[in-house]
């Protein structure tokens, strides 16, 4: 009798929130060090994106946060990482708004209420 062993490689999805507004989406993702953010309003114009991250740990650890201020030409996706210690768990928190270079506020592109979030 031969015992037959299969052994199969798995991906894991890394933890992942994305946002659709009306204005555009964006995504929070955890990686294995910390974060990747992602950001694309629903436009051809440059414009601006200013927010923040909040780590928010369990227990009695002070929360992290993260400021982004990053510009977006032609209305591209902009995109950046942060990295932090995981402690004893706890919830990754993305807000900010997408500004046009004319400062027209993108309708509905205004993450709020913790609308991206993921649990670490």
């Amino acid at each position: 009798m031969a015992i037959v062993l299969f052994l199969a490689a798995v991906a894991i999805p890394a933890k992942a929130s994305t946002f659709y507004g009306t204005g555009g989406n964006c995504t929070l993702i955890k990686t294995s060090t910390g974060a990747q953010w992602k950001v694309h309003p629903y436009t051809s114009m440059t414009y601006e994106f200013g927010g923040i991250i909040e780590v928010v740990y369990k227990g009695t650890y002070l929360p992290l946060v993260y400021p982004i201020l990053e510009v977006g030409e032609n209305g591209s996706t902009i995109s950046g990482t942060i990295s932090f210690p995981k402690r004893n768990g706890g919830k990754i928190i993305l807000t900010g708004e997408a500004v046009a270079t004319n400062f027209k506020v993108f309708s509905g592109f205004i993450i709020n209420d913790g609308a991206v979030s993921i649990g670490f």
